[in-house]
């Protein structure tokens, strides 16, 4: 593993501003400037010499990207969940006030319809409580998947293949971890962050730039998986 100084230096001696890069800066400036500087200023920041902690300034640029591109975009916006502990004391609240008025409700007796009302009223809030707070219960891939789509949306005709948007959400979740560790000083190699800022880049350009046809995306996920095979 080399020093956070070899790091920099290697980093920045191999990223430039290439045509790809330029394509994917002039498709962000057309969605958002907000978005086109945060991604702008990823890769700047990395030519710096003189900045000592540029990887982990560019990663955080990244991770904004990442996590702010359906707000800039002008998309649905995704509301952020409910945390489970909210949702439990949501429903405490109600079992609290079911239990108080039916201490005996599982003692084996039948329930009168006293207990059955109440009973029916607080699955119903339980329902609604669940019903109204599916965001909570979305993993990160499912809420990628939504983003993806969106962001697709406004930018093709084409649906993406299931095939293909499993690999890009799987592609998109793991840069967002890895970045995420990256802003947080956790160790890692120049290598490693090349790979995964092409990786980003590579499913960027298929969103944004590219003639999204289904041959041009299956290309799109050649050169990602080669790409990972010659850092691995």
């Amino acid at each position: 593993m080399e020093d956070k100084d070899d790091i920099n230096q290697i980093i920045s001696s191999q990223i430039q501003f290439d045509e790809r890069r330029r394509d994917i800066l002039s498709a962000l400036q057309r969605t958002n400037m907000i978005m086109a500087k945060m991604y702008e200023g990823a890769i700047v920041v990395l030519q710096y010499s003189d900045i000592p902690n540029r990887i982990h300034l560019s990663a955080h640029s990244i991770r904004e990207l990442i996590e702010k591109m359906p707000q800039y975009s002008n998309l649905p916006k995704i509301s952020k969940p409910r945390t489970a502990n909210d949702l439990l004391k949501s429903l405490k609240v109600e079992w609290d006030s079911f239990y108080n008025n039916n201490t005996n409700w599982d003692s084996g007796i039948e329930w009168f319809d006293g207990i059955k009302n109440q009973a029916i009223k607080l699955l119903r809030k339980f329902s609604d409580t669940f019903n109204s707070n599916e965001d909570a219960l979305l993993t990160k891939k499912d809420r990628i998947r939504i983003q993806l789509r969106v962001l697709n949306e406004h930018n093709s005709l084409d649906p993406i293949p299931k095939k293909m948007e499993d690999e890009w959400i799987d592609v998109i979740k793991e840069c967002d971890d890895y970045f995420t560790n990256v802003c947080h000083h956790k160790p890692t190699s120049a290598d490693r962050f090349i790979v995964n800022l092409t990786n980003l880049e590579l499913v960027l350009h298929a969103v944004l730039v590219s003639d999204r046809t289904h041959e041009n995306r299956l290309k799109m996920l050649d050169i990602i998986r080669s790409v990972d095979n010659e850092a691995n």
